[in-house]
């Protein structure tokens, strides 16, 4: 998908994964609990986006945009608030969190400059698709098309490549410990036969533990554009 584009937007997406890069060093460090948000992951969701695009006759800008947004999804996760709200709240109101931080950081000239990213629409579609690949109420108007390029399809694209990376890699072996703690919490212990009486709570579960537990028990499931 990378090699489809022109010389300059190529050279764009080599600074852009230059600087995301630094950031995800800091992601690694900051939440070494949870899955790896890392290059490697990264560059399983562009290969992911390559697959799932190759039916999609996207223009050249829109291809662009999407790996962009692809290198810049998780950055959000280096932001020092979204590391306050892990810390003094809980780790799921970070990951729910960080698709917002990384569009924020798409936005902001002092890391991407004009010549890295490009004038105001690719910025703003970027920032837009990374917000969306975390969000469900992808309907509300801030999602609609800049100009030619479809941003509620590229955050779904990009969500779906983001969800297809269940690599058991992913995983750090030393949450491996903790693994008991979430099986004897208290609301998966409940008895399954009750479990339609109770109301589901979502402060109860801990998202990244249950993220984790999908890549130790799952590995990534082949993409293919063959109908058959």
């Amino acid at each position: 998908m990378i090699s489809s584009l022109s010389e300059k937007y190529i050279k764009q997406l080599e600074e852009i994964k230059k600087i995301v890069g630094k950031k995800y060093k800091e992601v690694t460090s900051r939440f070494h609990n949870f899955t790896f948000h890392d290059l490697e992951h990264v560059n399983q969701v562009t290969m992911n986006l390559g697959k799932l695009c190759k039916p999609l006759k996207l223009a050249e800008r829109t291809r662009f945009c999407l790996l962009a947004a692809s290198y810049c999804h998780d950055i959000g996760m280096s932001n020092s608030k979204a590391s306050r709200i892990s810390y003094w709240l809980n780790r799921s109101e970070a990951r729910k969190e960080h698709a917002k931080f990384s569009a924020t950081a798409v936005l902001d000239e002092t890391l991407f400059d004009a010549e890295t990213i490009g004038d105001s629409v690719p910025r703003w579609a970027i920032a837009r698709i990374c917000e969306g690949h975390g969000r469900w109420d992808l309907e509300n108007e801030d999602f609609n098309n800049i100009e030619d390029i479809n941003i509620r399809l590229c955050a779904v694209l990009l969500s779906l490549a983001d969800a297809l990376d269940i690599r058991s890699e992913r995983r750090n072996p030393l949450e491996l410990d903790n693994i008991d703690q979430l099986m004897n919490h208290p609301f998966l212990k409940e008895d399954v036969s009750q479990l339609s009486e109770i109301k589901l709570k979502p402060e109860l579960i801990d998202i990244p533990k249950v993220h984790w537990l999908r890549h130790y028990y799952i590995n990534s499931p082949p993409i293919s554009s063959d109908p058959a």
